[in-house]
């Protein structure tokens, strides 16, 4: 684990002696290290087989299939019902659209005609300045 995870204020050498303490030193000369060995490497065979047996693609959408269908038929259902519930589009509501839509350009042509109107005088850059700042729509 890295210092820096861990935080200011604790460190790995307070953790080895809290673990030292709690628990006794393995006894390592009572081990038999060769029936140790000999136990794993007649385990090995059967885990390592059963890890390198590699699914094909098919296999593993065939087991999400299990909770995919249903959850994709229950979505699509829940859109038709909300798309049959909102119907078609009025009349009112294509031209509240239209009108959003083109509220960008109507602003920036509003304020490019404004800033024209501003820049095209020759002012000084302090008035300019000041001009932008406190201008509220209302000529001077």
């Amino acid at each position: 684990m890295n210092d820096e995870r861990r935080g200011p204020g604790t460190s790995g050498d307070a953790l080895r002696r809290a673990l030292l303490a709690a628990s006794p030193e393995p006894p390592l000369d009572a081990v038999d290290w060769d029936a140790l060995h000999g136990r794993v490497m007649a385990q090995a065979p059967k885990i390592l087989a059963r890890s390198a047996a590699r699914r094909a693609w098919w296999d593993v959408a065939a087991a999400w299939a299990a909770r995919g269908i249903p959850v994709t038929a229950a979505s699509a259902a829940a859109a038709a019902v909300l798309l049959a519930l909102a119907g078609a589009p009025t009349a009112a509501w294509l031209a509240e659209y239209e009108t959003i839509a083109l509220l960008p350009t109507t602003m920036e042509t509003e304020l490019a005609a404004d800033a024209a109107m501003l820049i095209g005088n020759e002012i000084g850059d302090d008035e300019l300045a000041w001009a932008l700042l406190v201008y509220e729509g209302e000529e001077p």
